[in-house]
């Protein structure tokens, strides 16, 4: 069966987050190696940062993975885009939400705006992952979508 346009565009956005997944994976390695030179006796922040390094690297590659197996329409990728949705979905109403509870603290009274300008961008890219995680987990359980991902029988062959 013919890969849909949705499809298709889903496997784009996985690739896109998937390399700046990698980015901050490289992000976080290159702090681990530059430690020793900027905070030799904070072990917590190596700890961090090869822990957070290492997670990043296994987030981003599998992201990699399951987007090229959405664009082979491999059913394991399907449903891991679906698991992805729903953390995404998750991560982001949680993360759009508790942004506002988060204390900032005000220099004085003309940094107040600033700080509610910040949440809210902060909130709008956390409703961002809640928006692409809904959009994956509405696009992937629709059955004319779900009927791409069917592997053939072996009886057509």
């Amino acid at each position: 069966m013919k890969r849909s346009l949705g499809v298709t565009l889903a496997a784009v956005v996985q690739f896109a987050g998937s390399a700046f997944t990698l980015l901050m994976a490289i992000g976080h390695l290159v702090g681990f190696a530059m430690s020793n030179r900027f905070a030799p006796n904070l072990p917590f922040i190596k700890a961090v940062l090869i822990v957070g390094g290492c997670f990043y690297l296994a987030l981003g590659s599998l992201g990699t993975a399951t987007a090229i197996g959405v664009l082979a329409l491999k059913r394991w990728a399907r449903i891991s885009t679906l698991i992805f949705g729903w953390i995404l979905i998750v991560i982001g109403v949680l993360g759009a939400l508790s942004i506002f509870a988060v204390p900032m603290p005000v220099l004085g009274p003309s940094t107040q705006h600033i700080i509610v300008i910040v949440k809210l961008v902060v909130a709008a890219v956390f409703g961002l992952f809640a928006i692409i995680g809904g959009w994956w987990a509405w696009l992937f359980t629709r059955a004319n979508v779900r009927e791409q991902f069917k592997m053939p029988s072996v009886s057509a062959k």
